[in-house]
């Protein structure tokens, strides 16, 4: 059980990230978002580009597919 929000998002990004071995996962979020781009790395996902959209930089991730 989750004791908080925060942790209950936690598990499930987690999970989901997790899901579909042998899938490459992309992610996006603006560079601003520090929390973001914290648990991005947290869950394996490395930089592959900055662009700018909706007035803001935003940030590309990839996380290579899982191994079997």
């Amino acid at each position: 059980m989750c004791r908080t929000q925060a942790r209950c998002g936690l598990v499930v990004v987690r999970r989901v990230a997790d899901t579909g071995t042998g899938r490459r996962r992309v992610l996006a979020t603006q560079t601003a978002n520090t929390r973001s781009l914290r648990l991005a790395a947290e869950l394996g996902f490395t930089e592959v580009e900055r662009f700018r959209a909706w007035e803001a930089e935003q940030w590309l991730g990839l996380r290579p597919a899982a191994s079997v």
